[in-house]
């Protein structure tokens, strides 16, 4: 028997880009309806908290369409660029007062991934997982706290605090920069501890986004296309904590070193990786790149490896209990023809 995993790992505006490629592979909600777990960080962390509560991808994909740009309208100064309050409403009107500890037994569960700062410090923050999980320590959190706690990106947001933050069931939370394959690992690790699942059951379908290889002539148009502050944030973005906050410049930590993701991933049943590639890494907040987003969906709807991922999805997803359902590969391929 399989446990099924969609992971979700896009920072800001790719996560519209990961959850329209799960719609477009997946119009009847198939794979969907047969996840046990979904798992997101960043902004991949609201689409999974909203499928794993019952939301539609097409309501999710028209909260990022229409409310996006006002996560990113109004400007906070000081040692962020944005107010939160933009996105803190719309997780509300997304999740009301739903809590993880609600989440059904005999439904999809949830994981996400965020930073949480260490106790008495003001410069360590670790990478943790919180869900679903009934020996979660964080299971009591709205279901809107844990979104924001997951897309609180550093540099363009305060961290989301819960008081009193030195509650162990509390405290101070940013978001954590983890590939789709990385939140997936960590998946498998929390349906360990928490479901009691075994990792060569797991099938993971890890979600997300990648650049294109370039030559140094297109590199080149590329960083002039997207201007200097995009280039300055996606470098901040990965090098957590700042020297801004009080802490020294560091590469962002991973949830385990790389050799032990290949392990893991390697433990499980079948570990299934889409990547939209893109033409240049679109910065956190460049609301403006919806349509091209949308454009790389497609042009990867037509490629061979988007087959490939479809048939890797036939072999370990079963989805045959929808007798009009034709394979996900198949559906592939008439999108190409």
């Amino acid at each position: 028997m399989s446990y099924r995993i969609i992971a979700f790992g896009s920072d800001g505006v790719g996560a519209f880009a990961s959850a329209l490629m799960l719609h477009r592979l997946d119009p009847k909600g198939n794979l969907v309806k047969s996840a046990d777990l979904f798992s997101g960080s960043a902004f991949g962390a609201i689409t999974a908290l909203a499928l794993a509560n019952g939301i539609r991808i097409d309501e999710i994909l028209g909260s990022f369409r229409t409310k996006m740009a006002g996560f990113f309208a109004s400007e906070n100064g000081g040692d962020c660029l944005y107010s939160s309050a933009g996105l803190q409403a719309e997780m509300g009107r997304l999740f009301g007062v739903a809590r993880l500890a609600e989440m059904p037994r005999s439904a999809a569960q949830v994981m996400i991934a965020a930073e949480r700062q260490a106790a008495g410090t003001e410069s360590q923050w670790d990478t943790i997982t919180l869900g679903s999980g009934r020996s979660d320590n964080f299971t009591s959190m709205l279901l809107s706290d844990a979104a924001m706690s997951a897309c609180s990106a550093a540099v363009y947001f305060r961290p989301h605090e819960l008081e009193p933050v030195d509650d162990p069931k509390r405290g101070r939370f940013r978001a954590a920069s983890l590939t789709a394959e990385e939140v997936g690992v960590a998946a498998i690790e929390y349906a360990a501890e928490h479901f009691g699942v075994e990792s060569r059951d797991c099938s993971v379908l890890a979600i997300g986004t990648a650049v294109k290889p370039q030559d140094a002539s297109a590199s080149t148009a590329s960083l002039a296309k997207e201007g200097l502050r995009g280039r300055v944030q996606r470098s901040w973005r990965r090098m957590w904590p700042f020297s801004r906050f009080g802490g020294s410049v560091q590469a962002a930590p991973h949830m385990m070193p790389l050799p032990g993701m290949r392990k893991a991933a390697q433990l499980a049943r079948s570990f299934t990786s889409v990547k939209v590639p893109l033409e240049y890494g679109y910065a956190f907040d460049e609301c403006g790149s919806i349509a091209a987003l949308e454009h790389a969906v497609e042009q990867y709807l037509l490629s061979p490896e988007s087959s490939a991922a479809g048939a890797a999805l036939d072999k370990y997803w079963d989805t045959s209990t929808d007798t009009e359902l034709r394979t996900q590969s198949q559906r592939w391929m008439a999108l190409r023809a």
